[in-house]
């Protein structure tokens, strides 16, 4: 017991020794953390000019923070009518992602007709001078007014801007010439982000941060409108509403951003056909190209196969590289109300598996109504015969085919401000009409029960190749005494299946070849920027107008004539613009000729 406790004793001696040595102890105090500020602002300015009349017309300017600016409404706008409007963002405190889009777009509305619009415009609705606004959904101003939307910035020392005249250009948008303000807001519906230095050669960029609500650090967007003097009667009494919305997104810690007016965004490394399969009906996918996500064009061919919205985010057009893995066609679209906005489309690899060589860039089958695509590029489709059975060689950049009747037909297809080139495919050229033993390349194509549909202000060039090209996917060796493609077509519009033409169509304000190296329609028997084959039944309720046509048009129809309008405008092989005129089949080597095989399919309007 006594030896125990001394050891306790020595134990408690050692422990009060070692709490004597030195030491200090400091503070750190009253420590936080403060989440930052993410706070957008929009200043806004709105004009109209309507040549010094009074009218009931209301515009502002001011800042939208935490609700709605005070509403821009135009009353009494006539032809050659013109407005403006200019935003801009600041994004208090923080770097943010800058997102403009539409919730609800653009609707426009009839409210009635007035004599002269019921003579040219047989849609109705609406009442007029009721007071408000009604018969929406059948007015057509939206598609009247023409819009250019660019980058700008305040004019220096303009401490108050109040007009046009108080902001320059920093960066178009390359609007086309008939760009509308339906166009704009088919784009503004599904978002789009917004660049921070609106510098084209950086990509798409975060929009920088402002220190105060007073100070522009980013671009802003300007948006003028007019009503041009040659838009007729059919615009009387419409009117259009619409909204627009800026949204933003925290940048820092937040590569990919989500686009608020989208139900799924997709990155390159990701895949759109999952994002399809998972989608609802009607909803909007935004995909992103360039730099984001792992920087990757989207290795994959898609199957649309419910209606929905396919959209580019940003100005950057998401790559959809297809490899012919299975059906040789890019993009298929087997339902009604799809929209593919934006997009790049072209071909990576080999034919596929096919019987045939044969490539597609966009498909849309039988039942498929009211499809869109616009402000795409389809591109670089080429195909190569690589054997004795592949007789049918075929690449078309967009086709719309429909061979059977009733539920299968497409209607009401519109392929708008796209540019389709080097479409090209080599193999057997015999010169005759069987379908298997010769080789075609087609920009757009309508087959069979194809009706009302729309191909406008496209830019349709290098279609088909000669003797003397050297196509890139594979070295020709089936045949090289014949080399080249038998039937290339800008356009074509032709039966399917034994079933009658397309009906009702629109070609209008389209490019078609050119002039340059890389532009012409080319192949060894005849070259038309249209063509019109089968032995009838597109009926003569149709229209070609505005078109700039550097190649021959051909007609194989034996029953109704092409409608030509005296709007467009012919070009021989220099450049020079030239009268058309009607030609043997074997003198189509230049321009502007009218060509007629069916010996009696005449031609309706040309100059």
């Amino acid at each position: 017991m006594g030896a125990t406790a001394a050891v306790g004793v020595a134990g408690a001696g050692a422990g009060v020794g070692t709490s004597a040595l030195f030491s200090d102890e400091e503070s750190f105090e009253d420590n936080e953390i403060q989440a930052g500020e993410l706070d957008l602002v929009v200043d806004y300015v709105t004009t109209v000019t309507q040549d010094g009349v009074s009218t009931d017309s209301t515009t502002n300017d001011g800042m939208i923070q935490g609700g709605e600016s005070v509403p821009y409404q135009i009353a009494d706008v006539k032809p050659g009518d013109s407005g403006f409007l200019a935003f801009c963002p600041k994004i208090v405190d923080n770097e943010g992602w800058l997102f403009v889009g539409s919730d609800g777009g653009v609707t426009d509305y009839e409210n009635g007709q007035t004599e002269p619009e019921g003579d040219v415009d047989p849609s109705g609705g609406g009442t007029l001078d009721n007071g408000t606004n009604d018969g929406a959904g059948a007015g057509e101003l939206s598609e009247a007014i023409q819009v250019d939307v660019e980058y700008c910035e305040v004019v220096d020392d303009v401490d108050e801007p109040s007009g046009p005249e108080h902001y320059n250009t920093v960066h178009d948008f390359n609007n086309p010439a008939d760009y509308t303000l339906a166009d704009l807001f088919k784009e503004l519906e599904s978002g789009f982000l917004l660049d921070g230095d609106a510098d084209p050669a950086d990509g798409t960029t975060e929009y920088p941060s402002s220190p105060d609500q007073s100070t522009q650090n980013g671009p802003c967007l300007c948006i003028s409108w007019d009503l041009p003097v040659e838009v007729g009667n059919e615009v009387q009494s419409d009117a259009v509403e619409f909204d627009i919305t800026f949204a933003a997104r925290q940048w820092r810690n937040n590569p990919n951003p989500e686009n608020p007016f989208a139900a799924t965004t997709v990155y390159p490394g990701d895949s759109i056909q999952s994002a399809i399969d998972s989608a609802s009906d009607d909803d909007v996918i935004s995909v992103f190209g360039g730099n984001f996500g792992d920087g990757s064009d989207y290795a994959e061919e898609l199957d649309v196969d419910k209606p929905l919205t396919l959209a580019r985010a940003s100005a950057e057009r998401p790559t959809i590289a297809a490899d012919a893995q299975n059906v040789n066609r890019a993009v298929t679209v087997d339902a009604t109300n799809v929209i593919l906005d934006g997009l790049d489309v072209t071909f990576s690899g080999g034919a596929g598996s096919s019987s045939h060589a044969e490539k597609y860039g966009v498909v849309v089958r039988g039942g498929a109504d009211n499809f869109t695509l616009c402000n795409s590029v389809v591109r670089d489709i080429t195909t190569e015969q690589t054997s004795a059975g592949q007789n049918a060689t075929r690449s078309t950049g967009v086709v719309m085919r429909a061979p059977g009747t009733g539920s299968s037909s497409i209607g009401s297809a519109t392929v708008r401000h796209n540019t389709i080139t080097n479409i090209e495919c080599v193999g057997s050229t015999v010169n005759n009409n069987t379908l298997d033993s010769d080789s075609k390349a087609k920009g757009v194509a309508l087959n069979g029960n194809v009706d009302d549909a729309v191909v406008s202000g496209n830019e349709i060039t290098d279609i088909g190749a000669t003797s003397g090209d050297n196509p890139s996917s594979a070295d020709f060796s089936y045949n090289t005494s014949q080399t080249g493609t038998d039937k290339p077509r800008g356009i074509s519009i032709v039966e399917a299946g034994g079933t009658r033409a397309p009906k009702n169509f629109i070609i209008e304000n389209n490019v078609l070849g050119g002039t340059g190296p890389d532009d012409p329609i080319k192949g060894l028997y005849g070259q038309p920027a249209i063509f019109v084959g089968g032995s009838g039944g597109m009926g003569t309720d149709h229209d070609v107008r505005g078109n700039e046509i550097y190649q021959p048009l051909d007609n194989l129809n034996g029953a109704e004539p092409l409608n030509l309008n005296g709007e467009n405008t012919y070009y021989d092989t220099s450049g020079s613009t030239i009268s058309p005129s009607l030609v043997p089949a074997d003198e189509d080597e230049d321009g502007g000729n009218l060509i007629d095989r069916a010996s009696g399919a005449n031609y309706a309007g040309q100059p």
